[in-house]
């Protein structure tokens, strides 16, 4: 009788343990899976990661929502390697989400297969927007993803891209950050012909994305903005992309240049506010047309797709992650900064605080960043070599003495079919639940490795 009692209390501390997975990642298919409800669009696919540890941040989920362009489709076009998101969500534990624009055609919907981006009065409550929050409410609400809400992203190509500043500025407390590809400049009208330069300004930016977002505009406060385009892009041409990248800039404070990088066959810039804090990213692709630059890895995606240039989905995450102002960072590091730099010049250095971005060269690591930039004209010839930030992380030591359930809620270590696995070192725990205790010693930001202490 007490075996029987038990055995159904291991049973249920068992049950208990495979329950909890929702906090230690459960891993996904690693297949794009088609959503049975699509709130209106065509159609959408979601993405959950295969892999069991990632690099995530505060131990849950990014949520990313990628939209394509016109005459585009998310399974023609974005999904199965064709835009090239799935290596990047396995290595951060992304989920993705690809919907495709919906059927027919609206009074604002002028060309065939292109999201609803044209002028003004955009809301959370209507039109494209309206649909792609109910997708986002539906994917983020699963307990088995764990989503973290202050980890969901949008980016977009073309009218696309001309959605997500919509997106990213009636919502701001949705996104913590936004990756506009080649999009029209925020209200642009809808009247505007391909290839038109942009008529609006980054103040009339600045001033639109703050009123859309109305009592969520301190949200803008805490969000990021990555803006990339083709320089010989005829369709939309990169004015939009300067005025959406300095409305942008002048809507979060951050007019600074925060220095210059080179991405494959492209060249960019970072900006920060007041707080040093890296807040809009520029990228110019050199060369390139009108096109999402998917880079090397991916395959098949058809016209507005460019595998030859900078790996966008790859950059985009990276900067979202790195630059998130929105999560708590680990609090058992500290971080010290110098900068130095030494420049040549032949007449004069200028800033890049002007339309057009700055050339330049950055090679990057964890802890140093050293970049070379080399602007000429006609008239003027600089060479600069800047060390911009020298970081020294301090871990500090630390032991946990748990139960393996215990270990998996706090995020030390995750479950995978009803084992426990240490968080980052992938080390073997037992099983997950209360009646096995393991000590774990913290050795990186997210990572533990059995015993040790």
């Amino acid at each position: 009788m007490r075996q029987g009692k038990a055995l159904k209390s291991i049973a249920a501390v068992l049950f208990a343990g495979l329950s909890a997975s929702a906090f230690a990642l459960t891993p996904g298919s690693g297949t794009w899976v088609k959503e049975q409800n699509a709130f209106g669009a065509k159609d959408a696919y979601t993405y959950v990661p295969k892999n069991p540890s990632p690099s995530v941040l505060a131990g849950k989920r990014a949520l990313m929502l990628t939209l394509h362009g016109c005459v585009q489709t998310a399974s023609g076009n974005v999904i199965n390697k064709k835009f090239n998101w799935e290596d990047t969500a396995e290595q951060y534990g992304m989920v993705v989400i690809a919907p495709t624009v919906p059927s027919g055609t609206t009074s604002t919907r002028t060309y065939s297969g292109c999201w609803d981006w044209f002028g003004a009065n955009h809301s959370r409550s209507t039109r494209d927007e309206a649909i792609l929050l109910k997708l986002i409410d539906a994917v983020k609400a699963r307990p088995e993803l764990d989503i973290d809400t202050n980890q969901i992203y949008v980016t977009g190509l073309s009218s696309g891209g001309g959605v997500v500043v919509d997106l990213g500025c009636v919502a701001p407390d949705y996104f913590a950050g936004m990756g506009i590809n080649a999009g029209p400049a925020l209200n642009t009208p809808g009247t505007a012909g391909v290839g038109s330069k942009s008529t609006r300004t980054a103040q009339q930016v600045a001033n639109d994305c703050k009123a859309y977002a109305g009592n969520y505009s301190t949200h803008l406060q805490t969000q990021i903005t990555s803006v990339v385009n083709g320089s010989n892009d005829t369709v939309v041409d990169p004015t939009h992309d300067w005025t959406n990248r300095d409305g942008m800039k002048l809507a979060y404070g951050a007019t600074t240049s925060a220095g210059t990088f080179t991405e494959t066959k492209s060249k960019g810039e970072l900006f920060k506010d007041s707080a040093s804090k890296v807040r809009v990213s520029y990228i110019e692709a050199t060369g390139m047309s009108h096109a999402w630059p998917a880079g090397a890895g991916g395959s098949g995606g058809g016209t507005y797709v460019d595998y030859t240039h900078v790996n966008y989905p790859a950059y985009v995450t990276k900067f979202f992650f790195d630059n998130n102002l929105r999560v708590s960072r680990d609090p058992n590091t500290t971080t010290t900064s110098t900068s130095s730099t030494t420049s040549t010049s032949s007449t004069s250095t200028s800033s890049s605080s002007t339309t057009s971005s700055t050339r330049g060269s950055t090679t990057s690591s964890s802890s140093t960043t050293t970049s070379t930039s080399t602007t000429s004209s006609s008239s003027t010839t600089s060479t600069s070599t800047t060390t911009s930030s020298t970081t020294t992380t301090t871990l500090a030591s630390a032991c946990y003495t748990a139960s393996n359930y215990a270990h998996i809620l706090s995020g030390r270590a995750y479950n995978f079919w009803g084992f426990a696995y240490a968080l980052g070192s992938n080390q073997y725990m037992g099983l997950a639940t209360t009646l096995t205790t393991t000590t774990l010693k913290k050795t990186g930001y997210f990572t533990y490795t059995v015993g040790g202490c």
